[in-house]
């Protein structure tokens, strides 16, 4: 990890983990009956490079989640 990101980038990534976590609470899909978001529902999702890995370790390690790396996702962003 510490090889991918500078130092800016992990304060970037350690910044952005909590910005992840109240949009969870507020987005009613991510969310059970009683209004708690519910990790059943969140699908955390990370390209395969090693810098986007690493921002993911952050939101994976103050959620509790483990990002899923799905290269489907990123080839279709990358065809021109």
């Amino acid at each position: 990890m510490q090889k991918c990101l500078t130092a800016e980038g992990h304060r970037q990534a350690r910044a952005l983990a909590p910005r992840f976590q109240e949009w969870l609470a507020e987005a009613p899909n991510a969310c059970s009956a009683a209004g708690v978001w519910d990790p059943a529902k969140v699908l955390l999702v990370s390209s395969p490079l090693g810098r986007a890995r690493a921002t993911a370790q952050y939101t994976e390690q103050l959620l509790g989640l483990t990002a899923e790396v799905r290269l489907d996702m990123w080839q279709s962003l990358c065809t021109v």
